[in-house]
């Protein structure tokens, strides 16, 4: 196979065919993968927020039952003509458990809204004086 050094064309010895020229892309063509790349990018991004609303979604209701299982503790242990021992422990290991689901879910929820809405970077330092 020989090449022309003047054309981007491909010649092959043996073959009866003219010459083809390797097509460039117009900038069209260009413009349309552009577009077609934007247009992806777009719709990933939907489905990262639909998503992300889900886990929203899915927290919030964990969220709720958990509340609504402590009130109903709660609501046992006041129902209760005196508080005991037993109640005190039974109402704060309620509590701590309580806690430590809220603070998961806050970090998880924050770790979620800067992966989908990143902090900008900090601003370069000034420069030294002079």
């Amino acid at each position: 196979m020989k090449f022309n050094t003047g054309r981007r064309t491909a010649i092959k010895e043996d073959s009866p065919d003219p010459p083809v020229e390797a097509a460039s892309p117009t900038g069209a063509e260009i413009g349309q993968v552009l577009l077609e790349i934007h247009h992806f990018a777009e719709k990933a991004n939907d489905q990262a927020k639909a998503q992300a609303e889900m886990v929203v979604h899915a927290a919030e209701t964990e969220a709720d039952q958990i509340i609504g299982q402590a009130t109903e503790e709660a609501d046992l242990i006041r129902s209760r003509a005196a508080l005991g021992p037993t109640d005190v422990a039974e109402l704060v290991a309620a509590i701590d458990e309580f806690s430590k689901t809220n603070r998961d879910l806050l970090a998880a929820m924050l770790g979620l809204r800067d992966y989908l809405d990143p902090p900008p970077p900090p601003p370069p330092p000034p420069p030294p004086p002079s």
